[in-house]
This record gives structure tokens, sequence and C-alpha cells, in this order.
């Protein structure tokens, strides 16, 4: 079977990697190479905060409840259900029964619980400043029953729930007060829950991850098809044209693209053959650009030259010409 390379470009920014959309059908195994881009500046789920991390932890990871991606509603995840109060003040996770770490321990609310108190710990003793913004509403978290936590929120606010739900859980047992040699060892290795083990972390070369045997979502009937690869292979290529010329040799199997690879970097004999690219459009919006002034510049202190200066903005021919008709202008 002759092997196919894929290159996206995407619409209105690149799609969120929560939850994978997989075909029922599909066999399991095989090797899926994919450019993260740049190696993780570190790998320890608290204290990271760089967008290549990010996405080895969704793959390693997982928070109590994850996002339909076409429906964004909730579903379950490390919690199996949830209730929220009608204050909206108190939300309840009940645990999925058998869940385990990659090094084959339990999960327990314990460990959720000491993922949050580790967020927001005054002292910082786990380097978690980046992340306290995030939570700084959520007032507590109780263990209230063997399997289940109970968050309490101060003033309510709309996305208090999805901070909550969105909690990326660790193991206590291993980042709970974890001496100099033990923070090294976090920095460059990952114990989580999720569908994939990180097998190998070589900071010139990849990172390699293997199918988790164990993994929770193997024997649910919604996630068949999904995190079907035993073997996901990321490399860090930062050169676009490099990028794109390891697509056509078959070194990677997927690439995102900006719009000006799309259009005018994507051509030659291998393309439509050998390797393809598709435009796809997100169902929901996923990022956008913008031009900010600085409000310290006398120039821009008068509302009416921002305002001036904004509609001097031609954002259809912007989008036009550097976006070559890839976007949308925002409405808001």
């Amino acid at each position: 079977m002759k092997k196919c390379m894929i290159a996206l470009s995407f619409v209105l920014g690149v799609m969120s990697s929560a939850m994978a959309v997989g075909n029922p059908k599909a066999p399991f195994g095989g090797e899926f190479k994919i450019n993260l881009g740049q190696a993780p500046t570190t790998l320890n789920a608290l204290a990271s905060s760089d967008a290549y991390a990010s996405e080895v932890q969704s793959m390693i990871m997982e928070g109590l409840l994850t996002r339909n991606p076409d429906t964004r509603e909730w579903e379950p995840a490390l919690a199996k259900s949830w209730t929220i109060s009608k204050d909206g003040k108190t939300f309840e996770f009940t645990l999925r029964d058998g869940v385990k770490w990659h090094d084959g321990k339990p999960l327990t609310v314990e460990d959720v619980k000491f993922s949050f108190d580790a967020i927001v710990d005054p002292k910082d003793t786990y380097k978690t400043a980046h992340l306290k913004p995030y939570y700084e509403n959520i007032k507590s978290v109780e263990i209230v029953a063997p399997n289940k936590v109970k968050f309490t929120v101060g003033t309510p606010y709309f996305n208090n729930f999805t901070v909550a739900a969105g909690l990326t859980v660790v193991p206590m047992h291993l980042y709970k007060n974890p001496s100099k040699e033990q923070e090294k060892v976090l920095n460059k290795t990952l114990i989580g829950t999720g569908p994939y083990i990180l097998k190998e972390f070589d900071r010139a070369k990849r990172i390699v991850l293997t199918a988790n045997p164990n993994w929770w979502g193997r024997s649910e009937p919604s996630l068949k098809g999904i995190h079907n690869f035993q073997t996901i292979t990321m490399r860090f290529i930062q050169d676009s044209t490099i990028g794109i010329r390891s697509l056509e040799n078959g070194d990677i199997d997927y690439l995102g693209l900006q719009p000006e690879e799309y259009a005018q970097k994507t051509n030659g004999p291998k393309w439509g053959k050998s390797v393809h690219k598709i435009k796809t459009q997100n169902k929901q919006v996923s990022g956008y650009a913008f031009v900010g002034f600085n409000m310290t510049n006398p120039m821009f202190k008068s509302v009416k030259t921002r305002e001036a200066m904004v509609h001097l903005f031609d954002r259809k021919k912007m989008i036009e010409k550097l976006l070559f008709n890839f976007s949308l202008p925002a409405t808001g």
C-alpha cells in the first residue's frame, strides 16, 4: 500500500487537539510522524508554559472532562459524571473507576485535589505562576467521597466550570515536594493517564510516544478509532521550507500550513499524487490576529485617533493579499 502524506491549511487558526477525531473502522497500529516545530523547554506538567509542551501533554495527560470538537459540549474523561449546583458555585466530579497512571499506580481524588492546590500554592513551590490567574476564582477543591471531589468558586463567572473541568490532573506521588534531582527528572519525563506513553525524549531530534494499552478509552465504544496509532513521532523542524520538503520525502506524515505556504510553496510533481494538501475550515473559531495601540504613547491617547486608525486598515485587502483569502474578518 502506497503511503500518502497530507498537508492541511486551516482557516481561522489551528484545530485544538483536546479531542482527536477518529474513524471507528480504522485498524489499530502504525506510526504517525508529525512536526512539533521545536523541543519543549520542559515537560513538567505544572511548570511548563510553552505550546510545544502543551501539545505533547495533550496526548499523555488528561483533565476531568473533555470537549466534543464539533458540538463543544462537555463529555466524560477522568470523571465519569458531574453535577453543577443551582447557584453555579459548586461543581462535583465523580472519578471513573479503574484508571491508572502509566507507572501502574491508581488515579485518586487526592491527585485531583493536589493538582489544584499545587497551582494555587502561595509560595509558588511548583513554579505555576503562569497558571494562577486562571484559577483565582476557585476558592477550594475538597474531597467529599473516595471517588468524588467538589470545586467551590467565589463570584459566579461563565468560565468557572470550564476551568474546573479542564484541570490537568498530575500524579501526586511524583510531583509533591520533589527533591532537586526529582525536579530534573520531571523536566524530561511525563507520567499521565492518557492514550499515549512517553517512550523517548531526545531534545536534539524527536519525541516518541507509544500507545497506552491500559487507557480507559480503549473500551469506550464512543472512542473507537480515536488515538489509534501504535506510535507517534514528533520532530523538531523549525524552518517551514524544510518542513514541506520533509513532508514530500515522507519523513513526516502531516503538516499544518500557513496561507502563504499552502498557496505558493506546495506545488510540484509529488503534489496531488503522493502528497496532498487539504483546505479545511474549523467549525469553531479558534484563533485571531489583531493590531494593538500603545495607550501610553501620546499619539494614541485620543479615542478619535484610534478610531481613525482602525478605519484606515483595509482588512478585506489584507486578508486577500496577505492571507490569500484563508481567513475571515472578526466581527467582535
